[in-house]
């Protein structure tokens, strides 16, 4: 288990995107910063609109966006153990950001 501030964060997603999608990271962090100004896990905790901005434009269809969206979840869902949230969370990101921000900043609050 590591301490999940910001920096936590972006090692724990870097790493499950690197075993699981080499490369992806890479293209992701750099599409955050185009389209959003910020990196990765900044726009995830901070401003996730604009993180699913940046996600609709490198993919065309919802299905893509939302397999990205659990790709980049995942890592922060094992290790909060919050397996029985992971659909809330999908969803709340995809139709609510602005709730999603509200829940992680809770979820992670809750870890410090």
């Amino acid at each position: 288990m590591i301490f999940l501030d910001r920096s936590g964060l972006r090692r724990l997603i870097k790493n499950y995107l690197d075993d699981v999608a080499p490369g992806l990271h890479i293209v992701l962090e750099l599409r955050c910063k185009i389209i959003g100004g910020r990196d990765l896990v900044s726009l995830l905790i901070d401003d996730p609109g604009k993180l699913l901005k940046a996600l609709k434009t490198m993919y065309n269809d919802e299905s893509s966006v939302e397999f990205v969206v659990r790709l980049i979840l995942k890592p922060l869902v094992q290790e909060l153990e919050l397996l029985g949230k992971e659909e809330q969370l999908v969803k709340q990101l995809l139709e609510n950001p602005e709730k999603f921000k509200e829940e992680i900043s809770r979820l992670l609050e809750q870890r410090r």
